[in-house]
């Protein structure tokens, strides 16, 4: 199933997007963000059903979370890349 479809038409979609150690720690943070959030774009018609969840991959299973902070950071930055789409909750 893709984020732009559901079976029933009824379901909210839950994007994980998040970036590697390297990505991070490279500079390449807000690219690779983007460029997951960018692909939702085509394939999304209903934004109040779509919930877009962020965890650095390196988190899963090492302990090193993303800090409060960073993930507001990230909220500001989708809201700020994509007005209109989507509602700060």
């Amino acid at each position: 199933m893709t984020a732009g479809s559901s079976p029933t038409g009824h379901l909210q979609v839950i994007v994980c997007v998040g970036e590697t150690l390297d990505q991070h720690n490279s500079g390449s943070l807000w690219y690779t963000l983007d460029s997951q959030m960018q692909a939702l774009f085509p394939n999304v018609q209903e934004w109040s059903r779509v919930v877009i969840a962020y965890e650095t991959v390196c988190a899963i299973g090492t302990g090193q979370v993303a800090t409060p902070q960073q993930a507001q950071l990230l909220q500001q930055h989708a809201c700020h890349s994509c007005p209109g789409r989507f509602v700060s909750q």
